[in-house]
């Protein structure tokens, strides 16, 4: 699994419509690593309520940026200062629906992509082809 950075001045052309000008993609993984990062929102997020740095997930390839995600009271969606430390801030029910919409990806090898998180102008995409 991998993690990137990406705007529409990096990738030379628009979005589709229904995404941001920004977005931080996860993307070349298979089943057994969407598993991986389930398992982690899970235990790691949602159990604890601790933060969950992607960093420290042996299994994600760092590209060009980090991302930490944090429970919240409010759904603020990702931020970031310099685009290359991004911070998610979500609802405990946000994260909950998140794990859901992995669940897909982790049990079988499935196309197509899943916007995560849409509550800032910045998205959080998961692509197992880096398409969208």
């Amino acid at each position: 699994m991998k993690l990137e950075f990406l705007s529409n001045r990096t990738v030379g052309r628009p979005y589709q419509a229904d995404l941001s000008e920004q977005l931080v993609l996860l993307f070349d993984f298979d089943p057994a690593e969407a598993g991986k990062f389930r398992q982690a929102l899970q235990r790691e997020l949602i159990a604890t309520r601790k933060p969950l740095d992607l960093s420290c997930q042996y299994y994600i390839e760092l590209i060009n940026c980090n991302l930490i995600l944090r429970i919240s009271d409010e759904e603020t969606g990702l931020t970031t200062r310099d685009n290359q430390l991004l911070y998610c801030d979500l609802t405990l029910e946000k994260y909950t629906e998140m794990v859901a919409l992995l669940a897909p990806y982790s049990e079988k090898k499935t196309k197509g992509y899943q916007l995560l998180s849409e509550e800032s102008d910045i998205d959080l995409l998961l692509s197992p082809g880096k398409s969208w």
